[in-house]
């Protein structure tokens, strides 16, 4: 819901890149207030204060990625638009990556000064926000076409605007049927790290070493695999449809759940993952160059978040369901269900895909 109340308002700004710079000043802000609060005396009211702090910056920087969403429609054209995104995919991955073990290691050199951590938070803002002013003759709209990028839309209230976006995403037949069955791959995926480590526990046949070794490579594997089908746009898989690769999802998590009812190998497990992985890098990228191609770029960033908040709703979801499945009836049972949602989830993408395939033919005889 949040997503959706941050890019109600990255729709309405009309300066983007003024809203950018803005942001990222205000974030920089926040981070040396943290700075100046770490430290004081140990209170609730000092936590607390804190994890609203860090709750803005989040809300932030949500409303400064949906600012970003009409620039990106007005400064790539359409054949580029994936590609683009799928080097942002891989890149924002390869930083998380770095930034998990440097951030970890940058702490203990800095002997545990949080507070010092938070004014190099601040620092970056900083320099982001400078490097936006830089360059922000090469990312402004083109002067052929201010208005439409900047014309203030129709003053709406919130929940009217979200009803609006939701409405528009029902209304195209491209995206709608995609949209529903993510939710349920959402769902159904989502489950898969939590319930792999659930099994791997109890399963030391299934071990490289140890439990923990096999755990970190399936990470690793599963990360790998995000970046490189990320990067890699011309493989194999550059000429299949979102539902193609849903499916080799789906059939790479059935792969999962049957290789530990049925006791098999390690080996078929890492290569599932990577599978699996692989054809995600691709999915998200294709999606979103998807999305913005079709949708009005005046309610594109609440379109976005009213697809963001669906798709996260389906993980809890389905991570509760499972999770619970696993305490009470044992993981087995709930692996036998975990193959019989995604046996059927094969078959709707089957049909979603045909039903789609009807529609395009439909269109060009229309035409």
């Amino acid at each position: 819901m949040l997503q959706m109340l941050s890019g109600y308002w990255a729709d309405r700004a009309q300066r983007k890149i003024h809203a950018m710079v803005s942001t990222r000043l205000v974030q920089a802000g926040l981070f040396l207030l943290i700075a100046c609060l770490i430290g004081k005396s140990s209170s609730l009211i000092i936590f607390f204060t804190l994890l609203l702090i860090n709750f803005i910056c989040d809300l932030l920087g949500q409303y400064s990625n949906g600012i970003v969403l009409p620039l990106l429609k007005h400064l790539l054209p359409a054949s580029d638009m994936k590609n683009a995104l799928s080097l942002t995919t891989a890149g924002t991955e390869v930083i998380k990556l770095v930034c998990q073990g440097a951030g970890a290691g940058l702490i203990v050199l800095l002997h545990h000064h949080y507070a010092l951590f938070a004014v190099i938070n601040a620092v970056t803002f900083l320099l982001a926000a400078c490097l936006v002013i830089q360059q922000r003759h090469l990312i402004a709209p083109p002067e052929k076409k201010p208005a439409k990028l900047s014309a203030r839309p129709t003053r709406r209230p919130f929940l009217h605007e979200s009803w609006n976006s939701i409405r528009q995403l029902h209304h195209q037949t491209a995206l709608f049927p995609l949209l529903l069955l993510f939710f349920f791959v959402n769902a159904v995926d989502s489950s898969s790290d939590a319930l792999v480590s659930l099994t791997l526990v109890g399963s030391p046949s299934f071990w490289i070493g140890n439990f923990g070794n096999t755990v970190a490579t399936c990470n690793m594997l599963f990360s790998a695999g995000l970046i490189l089908g990320a990067l890699l746009n011309h493989d194999w898989l550059k000429n299949c449809k979102l539902t193609s690769l849903l499916n080799i999802t789906l059939i790479a998590s059935l792969t999962i759940s049957l290789n530990f009812i049925f006791q098999g190998t390690v080996w078929l497990l890492f290569a599932a993952m990577f599978v699996l992985a692989y054809a995600l890098g691709k999915i998200g990228p294709r999606f979103s160059a998807l999305m913005i191609e079709r949708t009005d770029e005046r309610r594109l960033a609440a379109t976005a978040g009213a697809v963001n908040t669906l798709l996260l709703l389906g993980a809890p979801l389905g991570q509760s369901i499972f999770m619970t499945l696993a305490n009470v009836s044992g993981i087995r049972i709930c692996w036998m269900l975990y193959s019989a949602l995604a046996a059927l989830l094969i078959i709707f993408s089957l049909f979603t895909k045909h039903k789609l395939k009807i529609q395009r033919e439909n269109h060009m005889l229309s035409k």
